[in-house]
């Protein structure tokens, strides 16, 4: 595995012992020095688990696991921890409060953000900060395991790589972005709204109309609460070693219409973001990710292309879970995967295969009572 990648500048930290597998520690310990010896230099870092063990060598160990948010790192204290997975397990095992998909709604997904927010801005605190130097979130995507039915959403993408409210708040923390993580929906009870931004401030707007204008959150870090049942989410606190805390707006009352944020930097505007109430759909929009590399005709590459039921305004009809849409294919392509496709949280989406022939693929997509769409995709050698 290292002499195959060792010249990829993406890997940072090299895991040669299997997690969760609790080797003697003299094979954890010969692992590293062969690693080491198949990269030699003072560039090269070996990583794995402490769990068990009494002696490891790694160049960064990672933290072992106390439940729920213990991260303890005792094995080799001379050296700097790294928290390889978190924001999931502990809010609640196979049922965290973590895993949520857009059919679940906007509350899942917001109590999905306030999980990896509330424990990433402990790891970073004074805690475990600085001898423990980073986490990883488990996971970037949505996946699978044994022992559910279906997707495991515990991702801050969804296993169609379609990002979650989560993704907005990673995002922010280093890319200039402004997101309101809400959909704008009908609500009896004024609601909290919350904005991901790295800015100084942020204005809200409501139809036009100012309603207020506020820094960022400073409130104070306190104890999660019932971890299984979703703790104390948004409390305009546990933000205090975040690079940019989230904005909290409170006690927002509903209208429908479109929702503005303006973001401030030194009182200069300087981006601004809308979410729309969503209307009936009148027609698909057509979404092709190659995530600007092209798509290679070689019989193996393939692309999603996400197919939206939006409404007159553009918006996605976020509630419908049970519309299907159909595609059809023509040019040197092919569709993995089945035809007809569930909406989920207004969006379905089709897995795209190249042939080893380059050209143009046309895909189709249609769906009952709606204007059919399509787009071309350019496949190239």
């Amino acid at each position: 595995m290292v002499r195959r990648d060792r010249n990829h500048p993406s890997v940072i930290m090299w895991e040669v012992s299997l997690n969760e597998t609790y080797p003697a520690d003299s094979f954890r310990i010969k692992s590293s020095q062969i690693a080491h010896e198949e990269y030699p230099g003072d560039n090269f870092f070996t990583a794995g688990d402490t769990y068990g063990a009494k002696s490891t060598a790694w160049d960064v160990p990672y933290n072992s696991w106390e439940d729920p948010f213990g991260r303890p790192q005792d094995v080799q204290p001379e050296k700097p921890g790294f928290v390889r997975e978190y924001g999931d397990y502990e809010f609640g095992g196979s049922l965290s409060t973590t895993r949520a998909n857009r059919t679940k709604g906007e509350k899942a997904l917001l109590q999905n953000a306030w999980n990896l927010q509330w424990e990433h801005n402990l790891l970073m605190g004074p805690k475990y900060y600085p001898w423990t130097v980073g986490d990883a979130s488990w996971a970037f995507f949505d996946g699978f395991e044994g022992f559910t039915k279906g997707t495991s959403d515990w991702g801050i993408m969804d296993i169609f790589r379609l990002p979650k409210f989560s993704y907005y708040f990673f995002k922010s923390q280093t890319n200039p972005v402004i997101y309101i993580a809400n959909w704008w929906l009908p609500s009896d009870t004024p609601e909290k709204v919350i904005v991901y931004a790295n800015c100084d401030e942020v204005a809200l707007y409501l139809n036009g109309h100012f309603i207020k204008r506020q820094f960022a959150d400073s409130g104070p870090d306190t104890e999660y609460g019932d971890y299984e049942k979703g703790g104390n989410s948004f409390d305009g606190g546990n933000c205090t070693n975040l690079n940019h805390p989230p904005f909290t707006f409170r006690n927002i009352k509903w209208k429908a219409g479109n929702l503005k944020a303006v973001g401030f930097i030194h009182g200069k505007e300087v981006s601004h973001v809308i979410v729309n109430t969503p209307l009936k759909a009148v027609r698909i929009s057509l979404s092709v990710d190659t995530m600007g590399i092209p798509l290679k005709a070689d019989g193996a590459d393939a692309i999603f292309v996400h197919a939206g039921l939006v409404d007159k305004n553009g918006t996605t009809s976020c509630l419908d879970n049970n519309s299907f849409i159909t595609f059809r294919i023509s040019g040197p392509g092919i569709i993995v995967g089945p035809e007809k496709v569930k909406a989920r949280g207004g969006i379905s989406t089709v897995l795209i295969q190249a042939t080893n022939h380059p050209g143009t693929i046309i895909l189709f997509a249609y769906s009952d009572g709606l204007r059919q769409a399509s787009v071309c995709i350019r496949s190239n050698k």
